[in-house]
C-alpha cells in the first residue's frame, strides 16, 4: 500500500474496501479476521483518519 501513498498534503482520509464471500458456500469471515494484514499495513503509512469506503457479501 505504502507504494501507492502520495503522502499526508495529498489525502485526509486512507480507506480500505472489505468484502466477505463472493461466491455461494464461501467461508463467512469476521470483520476482524478480513482487516487482520490490511489495518496494521495502512495503519502504519500514516496517522490520517481510516474509513471503510466498500463493503458487501454475496447471499450465503
Amino acid at each position: 500500500m505504502a507504494n501507492y501513498y502520495p503522502g499526508d498534503a495529498w489525502i485526509d482520509w486512507l480507506g480500505l474496501s472489505v468484502y466477505g464471500p463472493q461466491t455461494p458456500g464461501e467461508t463467512l469471515q469476521s470483520f476482524a479476521e478480513i482487516l487482520g494484514d490490511a489495518y496494521p499495513e495502512i495503519s502504519a503509512i500514516s496517522n490520517k483518519s481510516i474509513a471503510v469506503l466498500e463493503w458487501g457479501i454475496t447471499e450465503l
